[in-house]
This record gives structure tokens, C-alpha cells and sequence, in this order.
């Protein structure tokens, strides 16, 4: 059993999300993903077309650009409403600094930046897109409670958030845990 008193600190005081407030919108190579990403002042010369990236690190990056569409698409799926909020809101981000490889992402007043450099290293990994519908849910939970803090409103608005996704993508499950035949004949 946890006491109701382990629970007293967690909304004690203020909790800010790590960010950075220096990161440029900037055109990135093709190799990249191409487009627009926020970036940090260090990596524009990297990431910029005939950057200095190395070609496996340009190849992360793609990827997990591609796993931030897909996990976008699971969160506008689950939550047609917000779609067009996270379409106007939701970017990409890559800070390669130092504080940048400890965060996944933020939310500004009206933009919600996901820094996708610390999962260049296991971009590979079959739970990435999951861990950016987690921090996308998280994110979009601090642009619809704009109290600042991890307290129990933005709590409460996450939970929501992480329910319908996982509503929209699980049939169910058996006592098991395993998901449960949709009856469509290829198991």
C-alpha cells in the first residue's frame, strides 16, 4: 500500500519541463527528412543540406522523423478533435546539446517541440514510436493545461490523453495479457 502522504510532494511545488529556449527553425537536408526542423545553433552546419551529419546519424534522424509522423497520426486518430491543434502545434526538434540529450521534448504557449536527437541511438528499437505518443501525450497534456506543473489537472488531462490512445489501438486483452482476436482470420 502507498500512503497518501508519498504522493503530497508531487504537486508541493512547481515542476518545469527541461527546455530550450534557443532552438531556430531551420531547413535540413534531404538525408535528414527534409522540411523545417527547431534546431539548436550548434547543429544548423550539421544538419543543413551538405551538413556535416554523418550519413548512419542522417539516416537515425530520418527515421525517427518517420516514427514522430506515425506516433502524430496514432494521437490525431485516438483524438479527432485535437487534430488540428497538433497539426498547428506539434514540430520537430533536434538539440544536440547538453542539456538537449536529457529532454524528449516541450510545450510553449502555442508550439509543442519534440527534440528527436536523444533517440537517434535506438530509433531502432520496436518501442520508440511509443515512447513519442507518450511524450506527444504528455506535451499536448501541458498545452491543454496551461498550469506550468505536473500537478493533478495536467495528471488527470494526461491519463485521459493516454487512455484514448490506448483505446483506439488495443481490442482488448486476455487475462493474459495478451491482445484479443478482432475475428479478422490471420491468427
Amino acid at each position: 500500500m502507498i500512503p497518501a502522504s508519498a504522493f503530497s510532494k508531487d504537486t508541493a511545488e512547481p515542476e518545469a519541463c527541461l527546455k530550450n529556449d534557443a532552438l531556430r527553425k531551420v531547413v535540413v537536408a534531404a538525408e535528414c527528412g527534409g522540411g523545417e526542423i527547431y534546431c539548436d545553433s550548434a547543429s544548423i552546419g550539421a544538419l543543413c543540406p551538405g551538413g556535416s551529419l554523418p550519413p548512419p546519424k542522417q539516416a537515425a534522424l530520418k527515421l525517427a522523423r518517420e516514427r514522430m509522423a506515425t506516433a502524430r497520426a496514432v494521437v490525431s486518430r485516438a483524438l479527432p478533435r485535437l487534430a488540428r491543434l497538433l497539426d498547428e502545434t506539434v514540430c520537430e526538434g533536434y538539440d544536440a546539446s547538453a542539456d538537449g540529450m536529457r529532454y524528449l521534448g516541450f510545450c510553449t504557449q502555442q508550439t509543442i517541440v519534440l527534440n528527436l536527437c536523444p533517440l537517434l541511438g535506438r530509433v531502432r528499437r520496436s518501442d520508440t514510436t511509443h515512447e513519442l505518443v507518450l511524450t506527444l501525450c504528455h506535451e499536448l497534456a501541458h498545452l491543454l493545461e496551461r498550469s506550468g506543473g505536473h500537478g493533478s489537472e495536467w495528471r488527470a488531462t494526461q491519463d485521459r490523453l493516454v487512455q484514448a490512445v490506448l483505446a483506439t489501438t488495443a481490442t482488448g486483452w486476455t487475462a493474459a495479457g495478451l491482445p484479443k482476436c478482432t475475428g479478422c482470420g490471420r491468427c
